[in-house]
């Protein structure tokens, strides 16, 4: 083909492309296409342009302009997740929003939340509060961000002073997706500043404002946070036991703010039986999953143990705590191992013949012997983090 031709053919191209409709452009720009595919589409015509409108995106800013999240953060409706909010919308006083920004290093979209909770300060009357890291979560967001401040349903000016809340709509408390609303935070510190969310404002602390980015400023007053796009756990025991397969880190970083320690350890399933091999301890754990466990959680049997309040959960953060230890130089107490995993009056402990593996026997209850396997991959490691 000559020159000619092939611009020829190229032009035959962009004129069909013309021809695709507005509605249909813009669902195949959102359904198939990053946010900066989509600007580049966007400048290739007139018709593009005005199919693709210009999105939002958003700073968020503490009111007194010493602290700033350094990503850009795109807006949608809680209601209607896919569609972006472009730069003709408004926010509105305690409407339902998700802030996302997207990872183009791993290829998806990263969700504004709460991820670990910690223990924080006492308040003014002396009780302990909770705090959440903030960070980006990948895949299906499960919390929402409310504007509050002003009068339901009022527009939200640009730059005025307002507070975040986050929620999400699991009922159990002090979970990151739990229906407990937080306020998202400020606080300064010597290395910059942290973003965290409380259960309750804190004063000064809880005062932003909200500016499109083509009207922020940077500002070598205004340190910007980088945000952290976090692995999602599959099982979160309040923030202080996180237990992490090996797909879930595909998609996020594994980070714990505060004092903890991580331990990897293989994972399988097979006849009912829940195998933990931590590579710095001479035994595994087996855990038995019972017929009276109701899988709710079929895709992770660890996440219904939490959720009934097991003691078998028990056994294996003990179990974990352990490796810990002797990864850190500590001596193995076998006997006391044992004594710990047995306390529960249903449980007795089996050790088999070479000693290599630690079975949790639970008296009176049947095993669940058809529950879905798990190959032994002892390269597809897990992690568990424990912290305090």
């Amino acid at each position: 083909m000559n020159f000619n031709d092939t611009m020829m053919s190229n032009a035959a191209a962009s004129s069909d492309l013309e021809n695709i409709p507005s509605e249909l452009l813009l669902g195949i720009a959102n359904s198939m296409l990053n946010p900066a595919e989509q600007a580049r589409l966007s400048s290739c015509s007139q018709h593009f342009q005005q199919a693709l409108p210009q999105y939002l995106r958003v700073k968020i800013v503490c009111s007194r302009d010493n602290g700033a999240i350094q990503q850009d953060l795109f807006v949608s409706l809680a209601s209607a997740p896919d569609k972006f909010l472009s730069t003709d919308d408004n926010l509105v006083f305690c409407e339902e929003y998700y802030f996302w920004s997207f990872d183009y290093e791993r290829g998806n979209k990263t969700f504004l939340g709460r991820h670990t909770r910690h223990a924080h300060e006492p308040d003014a009357n002396g009780r302990l509060q909770y705090l959440y890291t903030v960070g980006l979560r990948p895949c299906t967001p499960n919390q929402t961000w409310k504007v509050v401040g002003g009068n339901s349903g009022d527009v939200v000016m640009w730059g005025e002073e307002i507070a975040l809340t986050v929620g999400g709509l699991n009922p159990k408390p002090r979970q990151p997706d739990s229906n407990q609303r937080g306020t998202l935070c400020c606080m300064p510190k010597l290395n910059g500043p942290c973003w965290i969310v409380l259960d309750g404002g804190s004063g000064e602390a809880s005062k932003l404002k909200l500016l499109p980015c083509n009207q922020y400023i940077p500002s070598t007053k205004t340190p910007e946070k980088e945000l952290i796009v976090h692995a999602i756990p599959r099982v979160c025991d309040e923030g202080e036991y996180l237990l992490h397969s090996p797909c879930s880190t595909m998609h996020g970083s594994i980070h714990s703010d505060g004092f903890h320690v991580i331990v990897d350890f293989t994972f399988w399933i097979s006849k009912g039986v829940m195998y933990f091999g931590s590579p710095v301890l001479p035994f595994a754990l087996g855990i038995p999953i019972l017929e009276t466990d109701v899988l709710d959680h079929a895709s992770c049997p660890l996440a219904n143990l939490l959720h009934i309040k097991s003691a078998r959960w028990g056994c294996v953060i003990y179990y974990m705590a352990v490796a810990a230890d002797v990864g850190e130089g500590k001596s193995l107490n076998m006997e006391r191992f044992l004594q710990r995993v047995t306390e529960h009056r249903d449980h007795q402990v089996i050790v088999n013949e070479s000693k290599d593996l630690v079975y949790i026997n639970v008296l009176h209850k049947q095993v669940k012997t058809k529950a879905k396997p798990i190959p032994r991959n002892d390269d597809a490691l897990w992690r568990f983090i424990l912290s305090w």
